[in-house]
């Protein structure tokens, strides 16, 4: 039994996994199509776009200066223009 709970949980960090990477695929051709620029953070896995931190895998960002913070690749869009 605990195998099979073994393998389930593994299956589900494999499809959350995918999920991740599909988001941050997908987020950063929506950002090149509406023409915004943002950079790829050195060594890490978030982009600056704009004032805002980016993690394009979860869609959560993050301005330093106010504290905000926010999710979705559509919802940066509308507060960056």
């Amino acid at each position: 039994m605990s195998e099979d709970i073994g393998e389930m949980w593994d299956d589900y960090k494999r499809d959350r996994q995918k999920k991740k990477q599909e988001n941050e695929k997908s987020s950063i051709e929506l950002l090149k199509s509406q023409g915004i620029d943002f950079i790829k953070m050195k060594g890490a896995c978030h982009y600056k776009v704009g004032e805002y931190d980016y993690w394009p895998s979860t869609g959560k960002f993050y301005n330093k200066k106010t504290g905000e913070k926010r999710r979705g690749v559509k919802n940066l869009i509308k507060t960056i223009r």
